[in-house]
């Protein structure tokens, strides 16, 4: 069975649907404890690195755990970027550090190597 991750910062509903449409059994762990069955685990999120701090040392040992036994994780947008050492985000809150390096907004290069860089956020409307 699947861990889905609840820290109140993911797309938890978009997920669920994914699974559910696609025949996964999953369930969502209410305490760090809940993960040592897990076959797998995903963590999800949306926003700002700074919602990974509700995953306390407790979850932090289990995923490592679980990831130490060979079992899988799936990050999902923050998620993924938890898995890194740090965020540029917020440089004072240490990630997952399964992976090595730290997460780094994209900035536009000089105009031979520009990066297209993908809208995310909100725009203004006039009306």
């Amino acid at each position: 069975m699947i861990a889905l991750i609840d820290y109140k910062a993911g797309n938890l509903t978009s997920v669920r649907k994914a699974l559910t449409a696609v025949g996964a059994e999953f369930f969502t762990p209410a305490s760090a404890a809940d993960l040592a069955d897990a076959r797998g685990i995903i963590v999800p999120g949306v926003g700002h690195f700074a919602a990974t701090r509700a995953l306390d040392a407790a979850w932090v040992e289990q995923i490592r755990t679980h990831i130490a036994d060979g079992k899988p994780v799936l990050g999902i947008c923050l998620g993924m970027q938890w898995l890194y050492e740090s965020s540029e985000e917020s440089p004072e809150l240490p990630g997952l550090g399964v992976l090595a390096g730290r997460c780094r907004k994209l900035r536009p290069g000089p105009s031979e190597e520009r990066i297209k860089v993908p809208h995310v956020g909100w725009n203004s409307l006039d009306i």
